[in-house]
């Protein structure tokens, strides 16, 4: 699916997706609450869409963008960048949602996945 969808479209809808749903679930989080199954849902539908876009593509495209002779250690930088991103968030995740509340958190989710999105569009070539 992905060389007719194309990398850069998959992971940019995956991170409109993504923050949209984080909008909804954090602007609607007291409504959304009552409604468990429909909570549920929607949470469930971010993991689906960061794992269809850009989880996906960050093993994609690095693997195709760097040139052979230093693909293997570009590859590890970039994906020694994203450790490090996911254990700054990892330990900063709960001190955020005790200082914002957890609304706000899921509404600063969905800002960083538009930041995605925006990112995405101006600095990811396109390979389909």
């Amino acid at each position: 699916y992905i060389d007719r969808i194309g990398r850069k479209r998959l992971q940019f809808v995956g991170f409109g997706c993504i923050s949209i749903l984080y909008f909804i679930l954090g602007g609607l989080f007291t409504h959304l609450t009552k409604l468990k199954a429909l909570f549920l849902i929607l949470y469930g539908l971010t993991f689906l869409f960061s794992n269809f876009g850009p989880n996906a593509t960050t093993y994609i495209i690095p693997g195709e963008f760097y040139p052979a002779e230093v693909r293997a250690t570009c590859h590890g930088i970039s994906a020694a960048s994203g450790k490090i991103g996911a254990a700054l968030t990892a330990n900063t995740f709960l001190h955020i949602k005790a200082a914002i509340g957890l609304p706000h958190l899921l509404m600063l989710c969905g800002g960083i996945g538009a930041f995605g999105m925006i990112w995405t569009w101006f600095f990811i070539p396109d390979y389909s």
